[in-house]
């Protein structure tokens, strides 16, 4: 119930759910009120949790390969799994692009916060975007965000929680060779130039374009009922 995440109050969503047209007669269907008054936060929240356990995402290329149930990866989807997973084998020469420790498998997040270095300070204090610290008040959680889940991610854009970046290649380039990283104490560790070629850095995006899944962007129980 964060009023910074959700940019609203439950006292102003309750009263606009009181007020609508239509959300009155869903709510008496769904749990059998007989009053838009009896309309709570409660109510909605139960409303909204069931919607979003139905939001499953399946079905795409890397599900199918992954449980073994079709198909195989291209030679380059290939190398770009072993890359972001850290899979290749000792020797072969496919380097570590450490995509995984925040964006791993199956759900392709870790649900945690990160400092990625994206922005250069000198301090901790020196966070125009505070981060998860505006939520803290922790001075450590500043400059740190949630890593979000990547399936899907070829379909997302713009990237990063403030939308600075237009494409997926601009994120990758980011990550191989940004100039800001391990500028602040909390940047992970694990946050590093990469030096890829272009030729690995493709490959990665060719893997990332197997998370999507069409059959859940299209499933019209998911589109706007508006």
């Amino acid at each position: 119930e964060n009023p910074i995440e959700l940019h609203d109050t439950w006292t102003n969503v309750e009263l606009k759910l009181k007020r609508s047209a239509i959300y009155p007669k869903m709510f008496r269907l769904a749990f059998g009120i007989n009053d838009r008054d009896e309309i709570t936060k409660e109510l909605a929240a139960k409303a909204i949790a069931q919607f979003e356990r139905t939001m499953l995402s399946y079905n795409s290329r890397f599900d199918k390969i992954y449980l073994r149930e079709e198909g195989i990866f291209t030679d380059s989807e290939s190398r770009g799994f072993e890359m972001f997973f850290d899979k290749g084998s000792q020797g072969s020469g496919v380097p570590d692009a450490e995509c995984g420790h925040c964006h791993n498998e199956p759900l392709m997040t870790t649900d945690d916060y990160f400092n990625n270095g994206l922005d250069s300070v000198g301090s901790l204090t020196e966070y125009v975007d505070l981060g998860r610290g505006a939520v803290t008040q922790d001075t450590f959680d500043n400059g740190k965000f949630r890593a979000p889940t990547l399936r899907n991610i070829m379909l997302t854009a713009p990237y990063m929680h403030d939308g600075r970046f237009e494409t997926i290649e601009e994120v990758i380039d980011f990550y191989n060779e940004s100039p800001n990283h391990n500028n602040a104490s909390n940047v992970d560790a694990l946050i590093r130039p990469l030096n890829l070629t272009e030729s690995q850095k493709q490959d990665i995006i060719n893997f990332l374009k197997t998370l999507t899944d069409t059959t859940f962007i299209h499933n019209p129980d998911f589109q706007s009922p508006f």
